[in-house]
């Protein structure tokens, strides 16, 4: 496989939001139009947090890695994830995130460099401001192949106040501020990776319905403006290895969009 070296990517995990969402967000939109997308990609059952961000650093079915709720226990089969197999390639990951419960998506000697904010000290809209500050002065400072960001400030605010509502789409504006703000401070050799979870219905998620997701690739190696088609949250994983030139893991489930 060709050599990725120079390459690097940031996924960005908007935790909790809806596809439908993006169509009130000019930004949004207007990324879409640099992008290859897929609006109507699929997560896992159950569509909970945890679940959900082990079967993308995984690439494994909640009913493999047996993590179905947000309480973490020790998983019956420890598959490797997206850091795993970068580290037994000499590659560097890094993490920011707000949620705790993520530190258990990897092995600590896996990720060259973690980053936790915790909300309740700062807030939700504070702590995403923090988040991509700090990412933004990492990519400034520092370096690794791959930059995992996640974001919860649009879930918070539709177990809040319900998904698709006023305050809920002003928090996806919100976010996509940032998101924009990481991106303009990547260089061309980025891949960005924009992905949600889950979705959301009424106060909460958790259904089938919930399992639409939205799955935006911002690269050189992809299209602008093309649709990707029958994409799993499973496929990322293998996406960002082969980007970086490195095979997926003879055990994940998913398929490289490339």
């Amino acid at each position: 496989m060709a050599s990725a070296i120079n390459d690097k990517i940031i996924l960005i995990l908007t935790d909790g939001m809806h596809p439908d969402a993006v169509e009130y967000i000019p930004k949004a939109k207007e990324f879409l139009k640099g992008s290859a997308s897929c609006m109507n990609a699929r997560s896992v059952m159950p569509s909970d947090t945890l679940p959900c961000h082990f079967s993308l650093f995984k690439s494994v079915e909640p009913s493999k890695h047996t993590i179905t709720t947000n309480g973490y226990r020790k998983p019956d089969k420890d598959y490797r994830t997206i850091c795993d197999v970068l580290r037994l390639n000499d590659r560097k990951s890094a993490m920011f995130y707000a949620w705790e419960q993520l530190k258990y998506l990897t092995r600590p000697n896996d990720i060259a460099y973690s980053c936790y904010i915790n909300k309740d000290f700062y807030g939700n809209r504070e702590t995403v401001k923090k988040l991509t500050n700090s990412v933004i002065d990492f990519m400034s400072n520092d370096e690794a192949s791959f930059i995992f960001l996640h974001y919860d400030l649009i879930d918070d605010v539709g177990h809040g106040y319900g998904w698709m509502s006023k305050k809920y789409i002003d928090a996806v504006r919100f976010v996509w501020d940032e998101i924009y703000k990481v991106a303009d401070a990547a260089d061309d050799e980025t891949t960005i990776i924009v992905i949600s979870d889950h979705s959301g219905h009424d106060n909460d998620h958790g259904s089938e319905c919930d399992t639409r997701i939205p799955v935006i690739i911002k690269g050189k190696r992809f299209e602008k403006g093309s649709a990707l088609e029958n994409i799993s949250i499973l496929d990322i994983a293998p996406t960002v290895t082969t980007l970086l030139g490195i095979a997926p893991d003879e055990e994940w489930d998913g398929r490289s969009i490339l």
